[in-house]
């Protein structure tokens, strides 16, 4: 199944400060079950240890939580043997970033540092043009060497928070998902939307 992208202006409801997001467009094959997307994570979310490492960590874990009962929900849907699987229950299955060696520990810290810092500005942007009913104004790159920096920094995301998963077992066989960090979390904001 290909995942869908929300736009950049996906509508949220506004209530005093708080953004709700609105339902995941990836995952509602049967039309039944809709899942709500998890808030919208703080930039230390997204960190060299990837996703697998924040399946038990709060506030993120209720997410993860909110992914497993949609599946447990939707197996039966898909056949009556079917068995729902935690898509990120099993950390050995973790990601393509293992081994490193110092310098490219440094090189890769660097670059999500920069993903953090443009993330968080774009995050901000998007909650006060949200609240105020405006435009969001997102980061714009000082040079070509920051953007291709970032570019870099975006691969290495892909690599860390969009993983392939086992979500369910039918008849013996193991289907596989491809996960997008968007489809479990409220992400309308540049690099993760249209």
């Amino acid at each position: 199944m290909a995942l869908a992208k929300y736009p950049c202006q996906a509508p949220a409801s506004v209530s005093g400060t708080t953004i709700t997001p609105p339902q995941s467009l990836c995952f509602d094959i049967s039309g039944t079950y809709p899942m709500q997307l998890g808030a919208i994570p703080d930039a230390s979310f997204f960190n060299l240890n990837g996703i697998f490492s924040q399946r038990t960590i709060a506030p993120y874990s209720s997410a993860f939580n909110s992914l497993y009962a949609y599946y447990v929900q939707l197996a039966p849907l898909i056949d009556p043997s079917a068995v729902a699987v935690d898509p990120f229950g099993n950390a050995s299955s973790a990601t393509n970033v293992k081994w490193l060696s110092a310098n490219q520990k440094q090189k890769y810290s660097d670059q999500i540092r920069l993903f953090q810092q443009v993330y968080s500005y774009n995050k901000t942007a998007y909650e006060v043009a949200t609240i105020k009913g405006g435009i969001p104004l997102y980061y714009r790159f000082r040079t070509s060497e920051e953007l291709t920096a970032y570019k870099s920094a975006v691969q290495i995301i892909n690599k860390l928070y969009n993983v392939s998963a086992p979500y369910m077992v039918v008849d013996n066989i193991v289907l596989m998902q491809e996960f997008s960090v968007s489809c479990i979390f409220f992400l309308p904001f540049p690099p993760f939307c249209q």
